[in-house]
């Protein structure tokens, strides 16, 4: 016998054991596995590239390709855990909450909708358990990307700002309002962490191509990880000093109140101040306030008005500053409620505007080339009549371009030929501003191109290879809710191939295509058994969604022992690069 091992041996060994047969499970927020929804035939999934890590979960690009390799659209999944204090009845609140403020069929949400939600197998036991969502791709990032790329050169536009507020306010609004009966208090979602970096920025235009602002991303709250419903009880105060630093309301703060105050339950009161604090920080260009020498939270207004009257904001209207500042009041019955902030927005964003709701817009360039080239001649009235109609799903600009242009077969007339090639000119010089471009500019379309103190600046600007796309691409449906299908992608994964008779086959119900492939010894017994392969040269396998190419097949030496052979998928060289073809 050998010599005996100490306790503190034995149990190193032991561990060791314990983890070369049973390693750690793969990290699940790094599951690139393909989106569990089912594709037209031809079309597949394409992994673009991770988005970015947060402290419960990782964000995942993934394209949906056609045939062409032309790209249909951009879906999100986000791989996040979930603990037991974010399930209520074992339902996953944050899941709850967001499909409830932007639900299947919505046309106007203002919140981040979550289409798709499934768990992560393998985890159903753990403590934290794992769930991939799916939602839509926001192109621009996040507010904090826009302040920061931006700010560098100079302020954000006001237009914008009021934009953002806007849809804010109504985001507020369908959380204070979605679960609460007219005449009760409560149910009021409370979310606890608004904050530039939670508030998500769509594609310009994406709202609509005749939508107002369409310069400008539109705004989406989004991350409701910490967000729970007022109850009137006093649960509440278990979500103290919860969010993220230098975004506490003072109600959701531990520590002393002030002695005039008293603490109560919070709720819309403490969204009211997190927006308003947030667009604070976007006037100032990313400079949180309690940064600076006055760094805790402020009571009284006099560190904002110091800020005003040293010119900080000199460039902003005193509308919007004030009502900026009147959401952080420290006192919760003085601030706005959302239907206040909504109202005051409408009430002035329309004198500070600098007319950048209209302009861009497909109507607004419409009527000022008009201006310009007078109207076309009276063949649209006769054209209409003729009973020429649009195709379904086609976009507002399309049927546009096909009325001013008369049917096929009407005779050439120069000054419609020249209105409309003048037309197509400034909604491409329009679009090239919208995303973020220099036009080349026109004599006569000076009046088109966007001043830049109202254009916004992005750290990675829109490739444009053709920017009358722009207006050619339809506009935006309703909300659609994904169906997942675990077995969507069952004859796109790699296959596992199973032995019969000793010859190999591959079970997924199609013909097999594979190669043979020599491997080193040493080698294991049921390695040894693969040593035979069906001679079928019409058979194959797809890997990866890539196409089938021709067959190969790979047959074992005769009547030899050594060199055995494993049949292993050969994989497909991809195409050249995706071709872009959707404005995501």
């Amino acid at each position: 016998m050998g010599e005996p091992i100490d306790y503190v041996t034995a149990l190193v060994l032991y561990e060791r054991l314990v983890d070369e047969f049973n390693p750690p499970p793969p990290d699940p927020r790094k599951d690139t596995s393909l989106p569990n929804v089912r594709l037209p035939g031809g079309h597949s999934w394409s992994y673009v590239k991770e988005l970015g890590e947060g402290g419960e979960g990782t964000a995942h690009l993934w394209a949906h390709v056609d045939s062409n390799q032309k790209i249909v659209e951009h879906i999100v999944i986000r791989n996040t855990t979930v603990n037991r204090y974010q399930l209520v009845d074992g339902e996953w609140l944050e899941l709850y909450i967001q499909q409830q403020l932007a639900p299947h069929g919505s046309t106007d949400a203002c919140t981040v909708p979550i289409l798709a939600a499934e768990q992560i197998p393998g985890f159903e036991r753990d403590a934290l358990r794992r769930w991939r969502t799916y939602m839509p791709y926001y192109s621009k990032g996040d507010l904090n990307d826009i302040i920061k790329a931006h700010t560098q050169v100079r302020p954000l536009p006001e237009p914008f700002l009021w934009f953002m507020f806007y849809r804010l306010a109504k985001a507020l609004i369908k959380m204070n309002d979605e679960w609460r009966k007219s005449d009760e208090p409560w149910p009021v979602v409370v979310h606890r962490d608004i904050k530039p970096s939670n508030i998500l920025m769509g594609s310009p235009g994406s709202l609509g191509k005749d939508e107002d602002y369409i310069a400008y991303p539109p705004a989406y709250l989004g991350d409701f990880g910490l967000a729970y419903f007022t109850s009137g009880n006093d649960a509440w105060r278990m979500k103290l000093d919860g969010g993220t630093r230098g975004y506490f309301p003072p109600e959701l703060k531990s520590g002393p109140m002030p002695l005039n105050i008293q603490r109560r339950p919070p709720g819309s009161e403490a969204n009211v101040w997190q927006v308003g604090e947030t667009m604070l920080v976007a006037m100032m260009g990313g400079i949180h306030p309690q940064d600076g020498p006055q760094g805790r939270v402020y009571r009284t207004r006099t560190h904002w008005l110091r800020l005003i009257d040293n010119g900080q904001w000199s460039n902003y209207s005193r509308d919007l500053i004030e009502l900026a500042e009147s959401c952080v009041k420290y006192d919760m019955d003085l601030r706005p409620s959302p239907m206040d902030i909504l109202v005051r927005v409408l009430g002035c964003m329309h004198m500070h505007n600098d007319g950048m709701d209209r302009w861009g817009t497909l109507s607004w360039v419409m009527e000022e080339s008009r201006k310009i080239d007078g109207p076309l001649p009276d063949e649209d009235t006769e054209y209409e009549d003729a009973g020429y109609e649009a195709d379904a799903g086609a976009s507002t600009a399309a049927g546009a371009k096909r009325k001013a242009s008369g049917p096929p077969t009407m005779p050439p007339d120069t000054k419609r030929s020249k209105a409309e090639t003048a037309l197509r000119r400034r909604l491409a010089t329009v679009a090239t501003d919208i995303k973020g471009h220099r036009p080349r500019l026109h004599a006569d379309d000076k009046g088109f191109r966007l001043r830049q103190t109202l254009k916004l600046i992005y750290e990675n600007e829109y490739s444009i290879s053709d920017p009358e796309t722009f207006f050619d691409a339809a506009d935006p449906g309703p909300i659609k809710f994904l169906e997942l299908d675990p077995t969507a992608n069952d004859n796109t994964k790699k296959i596992k191939p199973r032995e019969f008779d000793g010859v190999v086959y591959i079970d997924d119900d199609d013909d097999d295509y594979f190669e043979a492939k020599s491997l080193p010894d040493p080698v294991t017994p049921a390695q040894r058994r693969k040593a035979a392969v069906a001679r079928d040269t019409d058979d194959y396998i797809e890997i990866e969604s890539t196409p089938p190419v021709e067959a190969k097949v790979v047959p074992k030496a005769a009547g030899t022992s050594a060199n055995p052979i494993l049949v292993t998928p050969t994989p497909v060289k991809p195409k050249k690069g995706l071709r872009d073809g959707a404005h995501s």
